[in-house]
């Protein structure tokens, strides 16, 4: 019979008989690291098998050396620390919204290219923003709602919500680009003649977005289980990312609504 309870541990785990009990392990460490268990493949996942190996310095010398044999032991089936993927993006949820990002700054920089000083500042009415304003207000909120989505991480982090999926992340960008629903803009994101020239308005907007673009490539932050209130409900932090894209979409929308307004200044000598 094993005398040590990481020698019981290793002979629980690959003896193939018992399975791995809240007993197998001793109440009392000095020092512990934290190592979550799971049986099942989702350390939250109901039914999956959720505890804590506290490993540490005791009476026991190998207790180390002996813990590597443990973790080598278990680690084919499913050994996830506490700061496990399980919140993080997959390669499909990163490919998404970089794709959401990088169509929507494409698009963006192609409404405002060339625009004349004429243009850039006609307004189809009083109460209706310029192209000028437009794409500041897309700039604004670019920082803005980034900014949002790093608050949210800060939120304890719960079970991955149900909400948090491809078909629910495709209904918020078609819902933030639908334009037959109006809003308001909050106060720091209504424009103020910041960008003088539409030259202006790329270097800035691309600036930023590109910044966001090299978080979304390399962050392992857990976006999805941390969630925070959103426009028609809660998001999570990688939904707030997708806010921002289809909000860049939404009004770049906006921009082509005024330059096909039959008002709208055209080139002189291109007919456009």
């Amino acid at each position: 019979m094993p005398k040590t309870w990481a020698d019981r541990a290793i002979a629980t785990l690959v003896g193939g008989s018992g399975g791995l009990t809240q007993n197998t392990f001793p109440p009392a460490i000095i020092t512990a690291i934290p190592v979550q268990i799971n049986l099942i493949g989702h350390p939250r996942r109901p039914g999956a098998y959720r505890g804590q190996v506290m490993v540490g310095l005791g009476k026991e010398g190998n207790t180390m050396k002996k813990l590597a044999l443990l973790l080598c032991a278990v680690t084919p089936f499913a050994i996830v620390p506490l700061f496990a993927a399980e919140g993080r993006m997959t390669a499909d949820e990163r490919a998404y919204l970089l794709d959401q990002l990088e169509t929507s700054k494409k698009n963006m920089l192609a409404s405002i290219q060339g625009v004349t000083a004429e243009q850039w500042k006609f307004k189809p009415a009083p109460a209706v923003w310029s192209v000028q304003e437009v794409a500041e207000h897309i700039i604004l909120a670019e920082d803005y709602i980034f900014g949002g989505s790093q608050q949210i991480l800060k939120i304890p982090a719960v079970d991955r919500p149900a909400s948090s999926n491809a078909e629910v992340d495709k209904k918020i960008v078609a819902g933030v680009q639908d334009r037959s629903k109006k809003a308001t803009a909050p106060e720091p994101l209504v424009p103020g003649a910041k960008f003088a020239t539409p030259d202006d308005a790329i270097r800035e907007f691309t600036a930023r977005r590109d910044n966001t673009i090299a978080y979304v490539k390399t962050t392992n932050d857990e976006l999805r289980v941390h969630v925070g209130p959103g426009p028609a409900g809660p998001m999570d932090a990688y939904q707030a990312l997708l806010l921002l894209a289809s909000h860049s979409a939404r009004h770049t929308a906006q921009i082509r609504e005024v330059e096909a307004n039959t008002g709208y200044p055209r080139k002189s000598g291109s007919g456009l």
